[in-house]
């Protein structure tokens, strides 16, 4: 794989809406400019969870052994990861990205024979329709600029009765005793935690100081929902993990 990662100046903030392009632009240079550190800091501000939430997404996908699966935005290739160990050496992952830093990143885990890598934007897939089983996205339909264009194009390209699958943060629910504690706990290390431990071993703290913002700002469980549908889907149905941390969303391409 050659991928040519981009030179950065430094990034800034996105504190309030901004046009589409210039959003796209933003967040392509945010992961190129923590591309090298992003595994690290994914493993220890989710005390590895993050690997329990692609494992699960993965098997919503319902692939089997010699499909062809689809991971859109997939950064530095861990969901593909996921999705290889159930596709098995007879079937296919092809893993995109318009980040070429990520994809630099994570070419330790894209060796595989059965591994293709592509840098393509999400909103405008290079692929023929209906030629996966399945198409994922994990954690990366909040930083699509439309992020119904890029279900709409994973819609697309999944085979008629094919799955499309979104694992993405979600708003605590805050439900029962417990719930409310851990509501409060994540908010509290989400504005201070994270920005800070993530700004420190990436040198980027403005890159992690987005990430909650962009988690606040994000779409409601029923708007996502809603969003699926317009690109095309149905049988819609999400699944909660971790008191609402985060949330899989999975719906069928029609007959």
């Amino acid at each position: 794989m050659s991928v040519e990662q981009a030179n950065l100046s430094g990034i800034r903030v996105l504190d309030q809406p901004v046009e589409p392009g210039e959003k796209a632009k933003y967040v392509a240079e945010m992961f190129d400019a923590i591309a090298p550190r992003y595994d690290l800091l994914n493993s220890l501000l989710s005390g590895r969870l993050d690997r329990r939430w692609r494992r699960f997404a993965a098997k919503c996908a319902a692939l089997s052994l010699g499909d062809n699966a689809l991971d859109v935005c997939s950064g530095t290739g861990d969901f593909a990861h996921e999705l290889r160990q159930i596709v098995g050496p007879s079937g296919t992952v092809t893993a995109t990205d318009f980040s070429a830093g990520m994809l630099e990143s994570g070419k330790s885990k894209f060796t595989a024979d059965n591994v293709v890598v592509v840098q393509a934007d999400a909103m405008d897939l290079p692929f023929l329709t209906g030629v996966f089983d399945a198409a994922v996205v994990a954690f990366g339909l909040r930083n699509v600029a439309v992020p119904v264009k890029a279900l709409t194009e994973m819609c697309r390209v999944v085979k008629p009765e094919g799955r499309v699958v979104c694992l993405e943060f979600s708003h605590p629910q805050g439900k029962g005793p417990v719930g409310k504690l851990f509501k409060t706990a994540f908010n509290w290390f989400s504005k201070t935690v994270l920005p800070t431990v993530g700004g420190m071993i990436s040198g980027r703290k403005e890159a992690y100081t987005y990430l909650p913002e962009s988690m606040a700002r994000w779409k409601t469980r029923a708007e996502i929902s809603e969003m699926m549908s317009e690109a095309g889907l149905i049988d819609i149905r999400t699944c909660d993990l971790t008191f609402g941390l985060v949330c899989v969303h999975v719906g069928v391409k029609p007959a």
